[in-house]
This record gives structure tokens, sequence and C-alpha cells, in this order.
């Protein structure tokens, strides 16, 4: 398995579609690699509030766990400006190396952050903490919501 090429998750930011990875996931293609750019949950197209957590629990469960024991592929996980912090959170546990220790033969190589945020621990929920007590501009809570989870809107 390792002469196979990993399969590249790009994880688009805030705003962004896989129209705006166009020219990379060409690259990429030519180059040999598979590749997936995902929409999040949190994109827009849903009509109810999505979390940071709901995120990071659709990029572990749809894409990062069910990607390398169908293909039999190692992933490499690019993540862009918001999707580092669910990225981060939903890579938690699944590198190589922890997933041979449940007789996985392939996980998450490495991830690149293209202008992330990455925040304590990989969990998705100090995201305030990294700026000080305050939420990032392009972050507003919601305070009609009282469940203790992050809301990006």
């Amino acid at each position: 398995m390792s002469h196979q090429r990993p399969f590249f998750v790009i994880v688009p930011g805030a705003s962004l579609t896989f129209l705006h990875y166009v020219e990379l996931t060409g690259l990429l293609m030519e180059a040999g690699y598979p590749r997936r750019v995902p929409e999040l949950p949190s994109d827009g197209g849903s009509s109810s509030t999505v979390s940071v957590e709901d995120d990071a629990k659709f990029i572990r469960e749809k894409i990062l766990l069910p990607l390398p024991d169908r293909q039999q592929k190692n992933i490499i996980l690019l993540t862009h400006g918001y999707s580092s912090i669910p990225g981060s959170a939903a890579a938690k546990g699944l590198s190589k190396a922890e997933r041979a220790d449940s007789g996985k033969q392939t996980g998450v190589i490495a991830q690149i952050h293209v202008a992330g945020i990455l925040t304590k621990g990989g969990d998705g929920r100090s995201v305030v903490d990294v700026f000080d007590g305050r939420y990032p501009l392009q972050m507003t809570p919601d305070v009609s919501i009282n469940d203790g989870r992050l809301h990006v809107f």
C-alpha cells in the first residue's frame, strides 16, 4: 500500500465551494492523486442551524472513516480557514499509527491547514479561547440557542 498515492480530502473554508479549488484539484488529478472536496453542512445549504460539531461529525463519519476502509488509501486532509476547526476535530484519533493499533492499515497521514484556526486538542470547542474570550469577526453566537455549542452564521 505504500506505493499508492494518498487520497486528498480538501475541506472548503466558510462560504466557499468546490469551485474555489478547481485549479488545485485539476493539478492533483494530473499528478494522479484521487481527491474529494466535500460540501459541509454549514455551507448555507441547510435550512437549520449547523454547529462546528455537526461539521466535524460529517467530516469524520461521511469522509474520513469510510475512505481509508473502502478505498484502502491513506488520506491527506487539507483544510482552509474555518474548516480547520471541524477538520482537525474530525481527524482526532484517525492517524495511520492510531488506526494501526486497531488492525487498520490506512489513516490520515498528514493535515495541511491553509490560513487555519487551530484549537487546543483538536476538539473544535475552544475557538473562543483562541481569541481571548471573544468570537472571531466571522462568527456570531446565536444567543437564542442555549445548548453550549458554537453556531457559525
